[in-house]
């Protein structure tokens, strides 16, 4: 049966996007990974780059080549290489991240991030220290020095999109205002060129290289502000297959992407890659109670809001039931090019805000996994309701986040292990509190006389010859990283979020 199954899926036609009829630059995936070279036999195919962790590469093709390829059952999806656009448009106190590195000193430590962008001004103060490394993917020869299609270098030459990004993020101050994970480090990959034009092809091949190099940077986060021209109302794997699959790939890697929904006013839709069903996709709101918004005249998408308030929808803002959070992406002031600062807006600048929160959620625990970091900033956000289309959207509370995080740490350990103990005959946890099992040998009234080591549902412990209360062996058990400091961190929590409802 299982091999009547997978017969008949290597045999199904291949999934095509577009036209290339007339010949250019495609996108290919195949079943299986030993058919690369077999697939790119017969002429007409020239390929560019082939992926890493994916089973597929980029290339030029004839129009013959195209429709060969294009009925060829060792082909999983044949994609047109499309042109892209990244999404161009102080909101810590309104995330409330601020407080949270006030009052914690949660600032991201420890949480690496891959950026794809413009590249980034690596000279900026603000930045020093916080980017680690550099890769670009730009075809046709567009990455420094040497002008070739992969470099390891990714200057900011185009909007300086890039570098307003990375200093939302990881930006140390003090010309512009502090990034919200200002102790995160960043891999800046570039995937546009000069004049901020990009294709999928590099899009995918960077998400493919990200997804190789995931140990070897220890990446936890990606942050895609960019997108499509195209909008779709549910998710959009079929429509951008190889992307798809590399974003699906690193969220079960456990790497959370975050991608900006676009600015186009769309009320039914959101763009790729924020559409993609493995990607947690990321709306605007203004950050502060600015009246008129813009001052004069329209935005690029024709809208405009007469009454900007903290928190509120920005018009711009791509919006479909499918969207995931809110976060401030007007007006934010972050790094420019040549050491400045400037003011942008954009869901670019909201999934940058996301992506940071996440950083700090993973700082208080760096055991979260992807589902863990998006149930938690959905369910702890500000229920917002866009005006144009009556949809409500979790906008991102930082502190109410972080929050859940602690009060729920020790509860997604396995029956405890590594946490705190309390007194207890039952080997569960509840909220911050986790409990022992009893003994399994020696058990009487709460002490064991038995020397050794014992097991318990937590793991094992070593008792003295003689009672030993449950009490007395708690008092020496090890505590993960967190959990030991847990009380003092909630402590300082509650008054912050009671500070924050005043």
């Amino acid at each position: 049966m299982i091999t009547a199954l997978l017969a008949a899926v290597l045999s199904a036609a291949p999934h095509v996007v577009g036209d290339a009829s007339n010949g250019g630059r495609v996108i290919v995936l195949v079943h299986q990974r030993a058919q690369l070279d077999a697939v790119t036999r017969g002429g007409g195919v020239e390929v560019i780059a082939r992926f890493q962790s994916m089973d597929g590469f980029v290339a030029k093709v004839t129009g013959a080549a195209w429709k060969r390829l294009a009925h060829d059952e060792r082909v999983r999806s044949i994609e047109v290489d499309r042109v892209l656009r990244p999404h161009n448009g102080e909101a810590g106190t309104l995330t409330g991240a601020r407080q949270v590195e006030q009052t914690l000193g949660f600032i991201g430590r420890g949480v690496r991030i891959a950026v794809l962008d413009t590249g980034v001004d690596r000279t900026h103060p603000d930045l020093d220290g916080g980017i680690i490394a550099e890769k670009c993917f730009v075809q046709p020869n567009g990455c420094p020095p040497a002008g070739t299609n992969v470099g390891d270098l990714a200057p900011d030459i185009a909007l300086g999109h890039g570098t307003h990004i990375a200093g939302t993020l990881t930006g140390n101050g003090p010309l512009a205002p502090r990034g919200i994970a200002a102790g995160s480090e960043l891999v800046m990959v570039r995937v546009f060129d000069a004049v901020a034009y990009g294709n999928e092809a590099d899009w995918a091949l960077a998400l493919d290289w990200v997804l190789t190099q995931r140990a070897t940077y220890g990446f936890r986060l990606v942050n895609l502000s960019m997108g499509t021209d195209d909008a779709y109302t549910g998710a959009c794997d079929s429509a951008w297959p190889a992307m798809g699959d590399a974003v699906a790939r690193l969220r079960d890697a456990g790497v959370a992407a975050f991608s900006s929904t676009g600015n186009s006013a769309i009320d039914g839709g959101i763009t790729a890659p924020a559409c993609l069903a493995a990607t947690i996709s990321v709306g605007a709101v203004y950050d502060a109670d600015l009246a008129r918004e813009p001052d004069t005249g329209t935005y690029s998408s024709g809208c405009v809001d007469q009454n900007a308030t903290a928190g509120s929808v920005i018009c711009f803002s791509n919006s479909t039931p499918t969207l995931d959070l809110l976060a401030p992406g007007s007006r934010i002031r972050s790094t420019a090019n040549g050491g400045g600062v400037t003011e942008k807006r954009g869901t670019s600048q909201a999934a940058a805000h996301a992506t940071a929160v996440a950083a700090l959620l993973l700082e208080a625990d760096p055991l979260l996994t992807v589902d863990d970091l998006e149930q938690i900033l959905e369910q702890t956000g500000v229920a917002t309701v866009d005006p144009k289309t009556n949809i409500t959207t979790p906008r991102i509370d930082a502190a109410a986040a972080v929050a859940r995080v602690l009060q729920t740490q020790c509860a997604r350990r396995a029956s405890g292990a590594g946490c705190k103990l309390s007194a207890s005959t039952n080997g569960t946890c509840s909220g911050t509190t986790c409990t022992p099992a009893t003994m399994d040998a020696g058990t009487d009234a709460g002490t064991t006389t038995d020397a050794g080591t014992v097991p318990t549902d937590a793991g094992t412990m070593t008792a003295d010859a003689g009672p030993k209360t449950i009490a007395e062996i708690e008092d020496s058990w090890p505590a993960a990283p967190g959990c030991s400091s847990a009380p003092a961190l909630l402590i300082a929590l509650t008054a912050l979020l009671t500070r924050r409802r005043r």
